[in-house]
């Protein structure tokens, strides 16, 4: 027997947010939403900023004045947008540790900061008991002191 369900209409959306500032993708969402009835809408960002960071683009007004045109929800997905100097690292067959030191030099920081990041990795990026924990932390301490 087939019922016929009565569901929410799903509106998504692609915004290309390349080359943009924070506050132009907030403006861009905006004028992309067209008033509704009760529906629900994705806003899928893709492309990579012209300066800024995507965590200061003002998600909640975004969904402010979607739920002000009659949007039941608004959900905003940031997974392809891109900050300003963001480069795709390849991995390849490189090991872990290959990859982070390979992703800090692309942040720009110095060789000294790189060896310091690399020992803090090591040191804090292992299972301890509470007395391990410790000496770690002290020997972390130790490497910022002598850095």
């Amino acid at each position: 027997m087939f019922i016929e369900l009565k569901t929410r209409q799903v509106s998504v959306k692609a915004i290309d947010c390349d080359g943009l500032k924070p506050e132009e993708v907030r403006n861009k969402c905006v004028k992309t939403l067209k008033a509704s009835n009760q529906g629900l809408i994705i806003l899928k960002l893709k492309g990579t900023l012209s300066q800024g960071k995507r965590n200061e683009i003002d998600i909640d007004s975004i969904k402010r004045e979607a739920r002000e045109k009659g949007y039941l929800h608004c959900n905003i997905k940031l997974s392809n947008l891109n900050n300003p100097g963001d480069e795709a690292i390849s991995t390849g067959s490189k090991t872990l540790q290959e990859i982070e030191k390979e992703f800090l030099k692309n942040k720009g920081y110095s060789s000294q900061e790189l060896e310091m990041a690399r020992g803090l990795i090591e040191i804090l990026g292992r299972d301890y008991s509470q007395g391990e924990l410790d000496n770690a932390i002290n020997k972390a301490g130790e490497l910022i002191d002598n850095k």
